[in-house]
């Protein structure tokens, strides 16, 4: 029963979820009354898409040239090393787009943009902590992994294969 997750139910105002009135059997009424509040469950998971992608493409996409000049300022590498493994990132994260939108069909989204989100914070500390060339390489490519899944493809493919 979904009593457990409607402990509030009561302190809630409630609505009909479709042009039915619930008492006609509408879609409503198969909804527990603690999940027909005033606003709509899918704002929710659109606010969740518009978070992630913000800081996953703040810190991802377009913080790579951000790393990429203090990464040749603190260590006095050529630009174009240190941009072979901004390369990788990119090439990473597109060639893991497609397991990860399936992933995201067989496991759900949190646990993948969960690991999106701790592979995206490893790799961006190890960039700090980089003494060599492959390190730099290395957490870059942890990166791509963790913006491939946490980026906005691989679920609006979801939601659209569900659609069709």
């Amino acid at each position: 029963s979904a009593a457990w997750r409607c402990a509030d139910a009561a302190s809630r105002p409630t609505y009909s979820a479709s042009p039915r009135d619930a008492s006609t059997g509408g879609e409503a009424s198969r909804l527990p009354a603690c999940y027909r509040t005033m606003m709509f469950y899918g704002w929710r998971i659109v606010a969740v898409c518009l978070i992630a992608a913000m800081v996953a493409n703040a810190i991802g996409l377009f913080g790579a040239g951000v790393y990429l000049n203090a990464i040749v300022a603190a260590h006095d590498w050529p630009t174009g090393f240190v941009s072979g493994a901004v390369t990788l990132f990119y090439l990473t994260s597109a060639l893991l787009l497609m397991p990860v939108g399936s992933l995201i069909a067989r496991l759900g989204p949190r646990p993948v943009m969960g690991t999106g989100i701790l592979a995206m914070a490893v790799g961006v500390t190890a960039l700090g902590r980089t003494d060599t060339l492959w390190q730099v390489y290395a957490a870059f490519m942890v990166m791509g992994t963790g913006w491939a899944a946490l980026s906005t493809v691989p679920p609006a493919a979801r939601i659209l294969s569900q659609a069709s």
